[in-house]
């Protein structure tokens, strides 16, 4: 079996001494896939073997020509730099990505020149892809492909190989037809025809029917195949990071930068604008405005994760968290609380050993396909902490009856969810972190993956619906 993902799930990281070691990357994604590759396809009906592929640009690009050797089952493809930043940057980051998760303001798209040059890219990128995949496939082999940086690869794959079974898999949402629409129409077909070409998997049946209708509205015709596969964490990989040294360590530091009679209202997140982080924060503000009696009592601990750093957007969003979060203190500090933490930085353990602490988990992202923290906190957490998530996750769907409800543009029904949530009595707490762990349990790497074994089909096989 080879997986296809734009990011490896491993990383090379620059040592003293001028090396590079390979580290785990950050993301939900990447940590299942590295998984996947590290354990083989055991109970997915293949053969065993599963192998990565995946872009190295960047500092992976400049350790693999110092000599370095990517992980066993890994491999990285070297892109010209100009070329991945145009599909990278300009494509998959400030319009596929806005335009996935309803983010797009139609005022501004601006499809220009640049775009078109992109565009190209974008395409080109695909095709080097399939092309290094089609070389290196078995006969009959499952080929999954990952995402929307590599839409166009299920066409180019299909027509380069059409006996061996393929499928296309979306971690993030799919839109509505009218947001979907907001792309050039020849971007538009492009993307819809290299999707009719493959089955094509949703971790929600609402992102499923998004994309059915978008088809249906916008082209009159139905997709050949699609189904839903729910992604869930691995739970003995959990504990047994949360079992390790690094693990131990991180906890020590949360445990110096928390104090140790408040109750913890966690965020552990990428930098993304869809994350919600800001109005998160405004909340937790809300909280202390309305309710005095978590002031001195409540913490508010943010793990932000670095993300997409030098696009201009996502910039700006860091730097209006950090004035956030400085605002927040600045009104409620006293000389022995601090109402907000706010710690940036890829550290994995880190993540963690904070889902370890929490008393309050706090998700209110505007959008997300999935969102895998909401399941790895309750499998992970030690204090029957309770999860407020917002109605948009993907997640919520699995957990709603388990949870607390959040909206993620209301911040004063956020701020009243966390209320709630900090004030629950303790049996119904542990009631509620009892039957998450359940829930978050269902779905698993394994389960994913044989979802998408069972679903993929090469080209003689597939049928309209």
């Amino acid at each position: 079996m080879l997986i296809l993902t734009h990011r490896a799930p491993v990383q090379f990281c620059l040592q003293s001494d001028g090396s590079y070691e390979a580290a785990a990357a950050p993301g939900g994604v990447a940590s299942v896939i590295r998984g996947l590759c590290l354990v083989g396809a055991k109970g997915t009906g293949g053969a065993g073997r599963v192998e990565c592929i995946a872009a190295a640009v960047g500092r992976d690009r400049v350790a693999l020509n110092s000599g370095i050797h990517p992980p066993s089952g890994m491999h990285l493809l070297p892109f010209d730099e100009a070329i991945h930043t145009l599909h990278y940057k300009y494509v998959c980051n400030s319009v596929l990505w806005y335009v996935l998760h309803d983010l797009y303001d139609e005022a501004l798209p601006d499809f220009d020149d640049r775009f078109v040059e992109a565009w190209r890219a974008y395409s080109e990128v695909n095709h080097q892809f399939a092309e290094f995949t089609a070389g290196v496939a078995s006969s009959g082999e499952t080929i999954v492909i990952n995402d929307y940086q590599l839409a166009l690869v299920p066409q180019m794959l299909r027509q380069l190989r059409p006996d061996v079974p393929i499928v296309h898999f979306f971690h993030t949402p799919f839109p509505s037809p009218s947001v979907f629409s907001v792309l050039p129409d020849h971007v538009a077909r492009a993307l819809i025809d290299s999707w009719m070409a493959t089955p094509v998997g949703f971790q929600t049946t609402r992102w499923e029917r998004n994309f059915c209708e978008t088809v249906g509205k916008l082209y009159g015709s139905e997709p050949a195949f699609t189904f839903v596969a729910p992604l869930g964490p691995n739970p003995s990989m959990l504990h047994q990071a949360a079992q390790s040294s690094l693990a131990e360590q991180a906890g020590g530091e949360i445990d110096r930068l928390v104090d140790a009679e408040a109750l913890m209202v966690l965020r552990v997140e990428r930098l993304d604008p869809s994350k919600n982080t800001i109005r998160g924060i405004k909340a937790f503000d809300l909280l202390l405005d309305r309710r005095p009696a978590w002031r001195q009592r409540a913490q508010l601990l943010i793990c932000l994760i670095p993300s997409r750093q030098g696009i201009e957007a996502y910039d700006a969003y860091q730097q209006g968290i950090v004035e956030e979060v400085a605002r927040v203190n600045n009104r409620w500090a006293s000389s022995h609380w601090q109402p907000i933490v706010l710690v940036v930085r890829d550290d994995y353990f880190q993540s963690i050993a904070a889902l370890q602490r929490y008393d309050v988990l706090f998700v209110n992202s505007i959008s997300d396909g999935m969102n895998l923290v909401a399941k790895e906190g309750p499998i992970l957490n030690r204090r029957n902490g309770v999860l407020c998530l917002s109605e948009e996750a993907g997640a919520f769907a699995e957990l709603e009856e388990a949870c607390l409800r959040v909206v993620p543009f209301d911040n004063a029904q956020a701020a009243e969810a966390l209320h709630v949530a900090l004030s629950m009595a303790a049996d119904e707490r542990a009631a509620r972190a009892s039957k998450l762990r359940s829930l978050a349990a269902i779905h698993t790497p394994a389960t994913w993956l044989q979802a998408l074994v069972d679903a993929a089909k090469p080209a003689q096989a597939l049928c309209p619906k």
